[in-house]
């Protein structure tokens, strides 16, 4: 038998803490709003939850913890990646010299130096840094390791 709402929201506010987490971790959104989403699938959980059926609550409210972070996920539509080829990017050097996508396009292979480091650090995936530099993703993985090398 179930506790009153606010009893057993107290009991697994643990648990509704781990799943925000692992939401941010994701990238999802911040902290609170995450939490508030968890709070929020507790809340449906719990008046649509059906003793009868013989699934513990817990059992039942992990997996509605998991669907909604996978909904979350594939819900979230990333901006369009808007390129401008003349806009300048950083060189992964400690000197103040910056170059355009164009000038990556390249084949001046000391141009190339860096971008793909720096486009992971500014958080494009493989599959995006390939698209960006016109290569397959083998080649970026190529490309990464000889950054890698000559640092």
């Amino acid at each position: 038998m179930l506790k009153s709402k606010n009893e057993e929201l107290e009991q697994y506010k643990a648990l509704l803490h781990k799943y925000a987490n692992i939401y941010v971790r994701e990238g999802l959104g911040e902290k609170e709003d995450m939490y508030q989403e968890a709070c929020m699938v507790f809340l449906d959980v719990y008046d649509k939850f059906d003793e009868s059926r013989g699934t513990p609550f817990f059992s039942y409210l992990e997996t509605s913890l998991k669907n909604k972070l996978y909904s979350l996920k594939r819900s979230q539509k990333r901006e369009p990646l808007i390129l401008s080829l003349d806009r300048p990017i950083p060189k992964a050097t400690n000197d103040d010299t910056t170059y355009t996508f164009l000038d990556t396009l390249s084949d001046d292979r000391e141009h190339v130096d860096g971008t793909i480091t720096n486009l992971i650090l500014i958080g494009y995936n493989m599959t995006q840094i390939s698209d960006i530099l016109g290569v397959s993703r083998p080649t970026v993985y190529k490309r990464l390791n000889e950054e890698r090398k000559n640092n």
